[in-house]
């Protein structure tokens, strides 16, 4: 409980894609899964008006992309005051949320937990408080980059949704 997960990449790089999986995963364990998407997002179809995740309850995700774009106090105060049971997964490009100080998203990476589509090798491990390996064996495609928790970065693919 308490714990979010913070999915950052440049444009085109799979980011709504690992949100979509995701959300596909927590559905067939019986999670009840809401999004908060931009009308650009390829989930914008799923989305919920943000206000409606006031009352929302545990066990559920709550899938946000465009991240940095979504300024909405009901989603900061999803993950600066955590409620049992209810995760926030969101994706944003990792660009923006290098400068986002003020914004909710900084609390998100505090949980040192996320995904990193590929990512700026130099620059992207500070979004999740780890050092990412100076040279990756194999080509950084959409939907490929590393995987971060408890201090780890591991190299990693995203399923497809479905």
């Amino acid at each position: 409980d308490g714990d979010h997960v913070l999915v950052a990449g440049p444009a085109r790089s799979g980011r709504s894609t690992a949100l979509a999986t995701v959300g596909a995963a927590a559905a067939a364990a019986g999670l009840a899964v809401h999004v908060v998407a931009g009308r650009r997002s390829p989930l914008a179809r799923c989305a919920a008006d943000p206000a409606s995740l006031e009352a929302v309850e545990g066990p559920c995700v709550v899938l946000v992309d465009d991240a940095e774009a979504v300024d909405d106090e009901v989603v900061a105060s999803l993950v600066e005051s955590p409620r049992p049971g209810v995760h926030v997964v969101a994706a944003g490009h990792a660009e923006a949320l290098r400068g986002q100080y003020g914004h909710w998203t900084r609390a998100l990476r505090r949980s040192r937990l996320g995904l990193l589509l590929r990512p700026h090798l130099d620059l992207d491990g500070e979004l999740l408080g780890t050092p990412l390996p100076r040279r990756v064996g194999l080509p950084l495609v959409p939907g490929r980059g590393f995987l971060v928790a408890d201090g780890e970065a591991r190299l990693v693919q995203v399923a497809l949704p479905g």
